[in-house]
């Protein structure tokens, strides 16, 4: 029997409510739509890092950023690190990529696809043949390159400029959100994508294909052909609520800040922001209709149901929500955070259920799509594979399971409706309760009320940095623990050490600080902490007579871990710097600039 073949539909920056399926008033996606209802839905799908490059690579390689060390736009990845398209090769598949790559980190001698058609001009080299990207195409049109409708960075020269429309003294994103000087849809970047994955289709049909097809935007810059640009309407645009300035002052300052320097209602105004968000809406309807152009090809060609498809993207954008546009706020947006995320298995009838409420990932693509087609996953993989919730809906992922989103200095943990940033900045860190305030705005770090959660989450991101570093405890870990707390085994007790603020051990974490000692299990998330006091005669209070402490006392020895384990997490590449604020805005003077635009507030 054929094995099904597999495709990968990528956007860049595609936040996942802006879809028509999602109840989005703004825009109209008839084929994702139409996708979705052969396939199921993720609504709690997340990526693990919020920007394009480590994004990926997760995703490819199903490891975090925390095993595989890629944070950046740099440094090639491990020697060892598997990659989807490599597994599948192995197996006979033909290999295919199409558009935005941006996985330099991969290198050249490992991007093995059989045919490759890159649009960033960094991506050149990958293209396979050499020769088959964008830019040749743009010189055979005659079309000046690189277009307004690129981003990235061009090695070779000029890069990526302001359409002709755009007027000079504006802001720089609304230059970037005008009609393109490419005025025709047959030529834009998307339309080119899809003619590619297209004919790699028409080339053999008989053998099973994995292809990773990636749209370019709706990542800015988000400038329309002609046809597309005619429809944006602005003043139609229904704007989410955002937040007064009372709300922002209560947030860290980055983020108050953003608003006062970043693509906000409040910085550009509501009549730009409006124009700014509607580009990117339209955007988005212009990759929808190139996804159902895509799927008819399939179709048409008999391949349509023997074909596993998945649509996502690498992160999200803010798209309007907040008062903002783009994804400055990282991990501690929900909007950069979720993404999208539909799997219609081969054949559509296999589905269990039309959606999925579970937490899951992007890393989780990876041993999904190798269990779906019977393709032999390798090891290291952190993934969970869904194929098993898509054979039957009562086996999702664990409500409770966590989940990550890495930067170098910042993580985010989401559990059960609560939220984590954690932050090397002590007063960046933030805590929201999403049930009741999904547009993170209303921050519970260090609220006495909300402690105990802050410890619980803590705790987690900690297990989760110690098993990227040493590796997961065994089940022999698991019994010792066990027994060196029990009172009957004296003899096992775990032998406390203050000559070091942190220590590893198989089955624990070990923090020490003014003679108390924390424990932290490794292999259980509900396990309890463990706390101890030095005695007077240097001995230990055994396990059953463990300290009632109060939280406070736990949360302090849990930054002592979690400082640790960041500054041990290794990184090949780094993008986002320990950030200050270079020209901070007052409050007083966001008072000011933030009173001109309170019709659509909340407080």
């Amino acid at each position: 029997m054929r094995k099904p073949s597999v495709v990968i539909i990528q956007a860049d920056q595609w936040n996942a409510r802006c879809l028509s399926y999602m109840g989005n008033p703004n825009v109209q996606t008839p084929h994702l739509d139409k996708l979705a209802q052969d396939g199921v839905i993720f609504t709690q799908a997340r990526c693990n890092n919020s920007i394009c490059m480590p994004s990926r690579a997760s995703m490819f390689s199903g490891q975090y950023c925390a095993t595989n060390h890629q944070y950046g736009f740099n440094g090639e990845l491990p020697i060892a690190t598997p990659l989807i398209q490599r597994s599948f090769k192995l197996e006979g598949y033909r290999t295919g990529a199409f558009g935005k790559f941006h996985t330099l980190c991969m290198s050249a001698a490992r991007w093995d696809f059989d045919v490759a058609a890159p649009t960033l001009p960094e991506d050149e080299d990958l293209a396979r043949p050499l020769g088959n990207h964008y830019r040749a195409y743009c010189k055979g049109k005659g079309i000046p390159w690189p277009t307004d409708q690129q981003h990235g960075h061009n090695p070779r020269g000029r890069n990526p400029g302001f359409p002709s429309s755009a007027s000079t003294d504006s802001f720089w994103m609304l230059r970037h959100s005008q009609a393109s000087d490419v005025t025709e849809t047959r030529d834009s970047l998307e339309y080119w994508t899809t003619d590619q994955a297209l004919a790699f289709l028409d080339e053999d049909s008989e053998t099973p294909f994995f292809m990773w097809l990636s749209y370019d935007r709706p990542h800015y810059p988000t400038t329309l052909p002609k046809e597309w640009f005619d429809r944006l309407d602005p003043a139609g645009l229904k704007l989410p609520a955002y937040p007064d300035v009372e709300v922002l002052s209560c947030l860290p300052e980055h983020i108050f800040q953003d608003y006062a320097h970043g693509t906000s209602i409040y910085n550009v105004g509501e009549n730009d922001f409006r124009f700014i968000v509607d580009t990117y809406y339209k955007n988005i309807e212009l990759i929808d209709h190139e996804i159902g152009r895509f799927v008819e090809g399939l179709k048409s060609g008999g391949l349509y149901d023997t074909t596993i498809i998945v649509f996502t993207s690498d992160h999200g954008d803010e798209a309007g929500y907040r008062g903002l546009y783009d994804k400055i706020n990282g991990v501690s947006s929900e909007e950069i955070v979720k993404v999208p995320l539909i799997i219609k298995p081969a054949p559509c009838e296999k589905k269990p259920s039309p959606q999925c409420d579970a937490p899951v990932e992007l890393v989780d693509l990876f041993p999904t799509l190798c269990e779906m087609a019977n393709v032999p996953a390798p090891g290291g993989l952190d993934g969970e594979s869904l194929a098993p919730g898509l054979a039957c809906s009562s086996a999702w992922p664990a409500a409770d399971r966590p989940q990550i989103c890495e930067d170098t200095f910042a993580r985010s943990i989401v559990c059960q409706h609560w939220k984590l940033v954690y932050d090397t900045r002590e007063a960046w860190c933030q805590l929201y309760d999403l049930s009741a305030d999904e547009d993170c705005m209303h921050n519970l770090y260090g609220d006495a009320r909300f402690l105990e959660k802050q410890v619980q989450l803590k705790a987690g991101m900690l297990r989760f940095l110690a098993e990227r570093i040493w590796g997961k405890p065994s089940h022999e870990d698991h019994v010792r623990f066990k027994q060196a707390l029990d009172p009957e085994h004296p003899s096992l007790a775990y032998c406390l050490s203050d000559r070091a603020p942190v220590t590893v051990f198989g089955g624990a974490v070990e923090i020490y600080s003014h003679d108390i000692f924390l424990l932290v299990p490794r292999f259980d998330r509900d396990e309890p902490l463990w706390l101890f006091r030095k005695s007077a005669n240097d001995g230990y209070f055994k396990a059953s007579d463990s300290l009632n402490i109060n939280r406070e006392v736990l949360d302090r020895l849990l930054d002592i871990g979690l400082n640790y384990f960041y500054d041990k997490t290794f990184s090949v590449s780094v993008f986002r710097p320990r950030l200050t604020i270079k020209t901070p805005v007052s409050l007083s003077a966001a008072r000011t600039l933030i009173s001109k635009h309170t019709s659509n507030a909340y407080a």
